[in-house]
This record gives structure tokens, sequence and C-alpha cells, in this order.
């Protein structure tokens, strides 16, 4: 890579909020955004390498908030804890390396590991930090806190009890644990558990979030059915993973005076509706919305998605990783099909989901002094957020990587 690099664009969105520039430029100065601005006020430098992107839009790298990088999704389907069961931890890093690469060329330059086996994640981060793979910056949970033979028990996370739980949160921390996620409820890809039950009282919910805070580390809950999400606002959880409102039955059963709740704590929620789309509605062999509960069908997510959006609670993408070409852009799309128009969508995959992450003074807009992450697609990405899919260019910490462009969908967009 040169020292600097020059990009001239069409339009650019910086992803704050301010008005889309026509006629930009940026510089970067190893890897930093060093200008940005008209084209005409920009430096050029004899030194700088210099890129020009007419008919091209320039965003802040995307932000993945909720991904798996070492677990195989079609595994839920042939059953999760077996194959587990017989993976080694060198299976599961040969597979998170495809997963991460994949993920960066599709211009995910941050992501947020929701829950890996072992120490799997640490290690993963650490070999995309020096180099040894190719990936976005990776934050990791570790491993899930979750019950005795409860939701994602094989990755090894089970703890019981109040002091249990603190002691675990001591020890993600010393392991190096970025956040900490806690299954407050069951999981559909854990037949044993139920989605819609609440799986640690308040009392323990409590404690893993006192100690969170006080060692400063921001506290995640997967929770499916409203009783194990209201533990978790009472319990002062920072966030909720997909936060779907399951009922009896995998029935969806949305709570108005919840969401409220939601909005007025300023707990965040990750909808995941990109989860199982192309299986349950694109065309060919998979899921449909028949043979999964209701609360899990993506029509059903999506209209979940759009009343916790009307009670005011802030929306963050996130995948919960299903195929990595494309799954960003199945989120934004579905965001944009719920009422997010295309920048808005743009803000709440970069710096709404920085800012969720606690990287928004490293990353999530393009602001001189920030890192360079940058993602360059063909066309109008404030008119279109379907442009998402036509990367140019992607910048990470400002490291050019090539560019794969996720698969089209086939045939209609099922919203």
């Amino acid at each position: 890579m040169p020292a600097r690099l020059r990009l001239s664009v069409d339009r650019l969105v910086d992803g704050t909020g301010h008005p889309t520039q026509t006629g930009a430029a940026l510089l970067i100065e190893g890897d930093r955004l060093a200008a940005i601005g008209p084209d005409d006020a920009i430096p050029r430098p004899e030194d700088a390498l210099s890129l020009a992107f007419p008919r091209a839009t320039a965003v802040p790298g995307l932000i993945d908030a909720h991904v798996h990088v070492t677990v195989s999704w079609e595994a839920t389907r042939e059953g999760t804890i077996e194959r587990y069961g017989r993976e080694t931890d060198t299976d599961l890093m040969a597979r998170a390396a495809g997963t991460v690469e994949r993920m960066v060329r599709v211009g995910v330059t941050s992501a947020f590991s929701c829950g890996e086996r072992g120490l799997t994640a640490y290690q993963v981060r650490d070999a995309i930090a020096r180099g040894v793979i190719v990936g976005p910056r990776l934050l990791v949970s570790g491993q899930p806190l979750t019950p005795t033979g409860g939701h994602c028990h094989w990755m090894g996370g089970e703890v019981d009890g109040s002091d249990g739980l603190r002691a675990a949160v001591r020890q993600h921390v010393d392991d190096g644990a970025d956040a900490i996620k806690v299954m407050a409820t069951g999981g559909f890809a854990t037949p044993s558990t139920d989605p819609a039950v609440a799986a640690y009282p308040l009392e323990a919910l409590q404690a893993a979030v006192d100690e969170a805070h006080r060692l400063d580390r921001r506290v995640t809950a997967h929770a499916h059915g409203v009783s194990g999400m209201q533990l978790a606002v009472q319990a002062g959880l920072d966030s909720i993973e997909h936060a779907s409102m399951s009922g009896p039955g995998g029935r969806w059963t949305f709570d108005h005076a919840l969401a409220d709740q939601l909005a007025e704590h300023h707990v965040r929620a990750v909808p995941s509706i990109a989860a199982d789309t192309r299986g349950q509605l694109g065309p060919g062999p998979g899921w449909t919305n028949l043979s999964v509960p209701e609360a899990f069908w993506v029509r059903t997510r999506m209209a979940n998605a759009r009343r916790l959006r009307e009670a005011g609670v802030t929306l963050i993408p996130g995948t919960d990783g299903s195929d990595f070409g494309e799954a960003i852009h199945l989120e934004l799309e579905a965001f944009n099909a719920i009422g997010f128009d295309p920048s808005s969508a743009i803000r709440a995959a970069t710096l709404e989901a920085a800012r969720h992450l606690g990287i928004d003074a490293m990353t999530g807009s393009l602001e001189v002094g920030k890192s360079a992450d940058v993602l360059v697609v063909e066309g109008e990405a404030d008119r279109d957020i379907r442009t998402l899919r036509r990367p140019l260019l992607v910048l990470v910490g400002g490291r050019m990587v090539q560019p794969t462009p996720p698969p089209p969908w086939p045939g209609p967009l099922p919203w």
C-alpha cells in the first residue's frame, strides 16, 4: 500500500446523517482519513495513489453487530450439537478463515462475534489483527453464558447462579472479551430449550450486568421470549439480540408495553432479520415459513422490528451469521423495507452500530482522524440500498481488499 491514497467519487455518504456530498474526495494517509470534502478542495500529493470512481458512492465500512464466525449454519438442520461434538478447534478456525474473508470482501469492515466455542473467537480476532487471515476488525464476546444444558451449551459457557455468573464475567474479561453475552431465553437451535422461556432469574442477570459494567464491558442478551426480554430490561442489560417476542409454541406475541420499556431504558435491539432469509424465502430447497415457528418467520421478524422502531427502540443491524456473502445486504434491505431510507439504513450499519459496540471514536463514519474504513460501491447508495451489493473497493484501516460482489437475489426480493 502507498503511504497516501486519494479517492474521488461521484457521491459520499459520511454516516453522520449529513446530506450526501457530490463530487467528493478522500485523502488517506496510512490507516487514517486525512481529508474529506469537495474534490477540488482536497490536496493531490504527488506521492499519492489516486483512484477515481465516477458514478459511485463512498460510504463508511459496514458493521455487522451479530456474527458467529465459526458456526456452520447448515449444521442447524443437520444437528448442531452433534456436529460441534465431532469438530475440532482446527476445523472451526479453518471455517472462520473463510467466513471472515467473505465478510470483508463484501464491505463489512467491523463485526461483533456474538458467541463461539471455547477460545476460538479470540484466536480468530488475533489472527486478523496479525494479518494472518483477511477479515474485518473483530470484537468478541467469547462463549455465551448459559445455564447448564441451556441454549448453545455446546460452546462451553455453562454457568449457574449469581456467583457463578460474576466469576464467569471476570474470566471472560481476563480472556480478552470486548463484551459479554448472556442467554436470557432458550433458542431455536437447541431443541432441548424453549425460546419463549426465561433462562435465568432476575438476580442472576443483575449479577452479570453489575460485574460486567464494573469492568467496563457492555452486556447483551440473547432473548426471544417476552419474559426473558422483560428480565433483561429490569437487569439493566445494554441490548437484546433478536428481541423476537416469541410466545408459547413459537407464536408471535408483540408486547407494546415491553417495547416502550426498551425505548425508555435505551435498550437497543439487534433484530437479526437476515437469519435464514434465503432458506425461508428464496427459491430452491430449504426452510419455508411453514417449517419454523411463527416468531422466526422472516416476515414476522420484519413486522416485529417495524413495531419496535415505531416504539422508539434503536435497531442495530446484525445478521446472526446467515450466508456471509450477502447477509448484511439482506439485513439492510429489510431495514429499508420496514421504513429506513437508504441513508438511515447505512447510518444504522455504520455510526449507530459503532456506538453500539463502543468503537465510534475509531470508526463508523467518514471523518478526519478516524480509521480509513471505506466502502465504494457502484451507483447511488443514498437512493438505492441495493447498490451496496456492487462493491468496487473496500478499505480496512487504509488497507485495500479486493471486493467480491455477493450473489444477486434469485428473483424478486421477498419484501
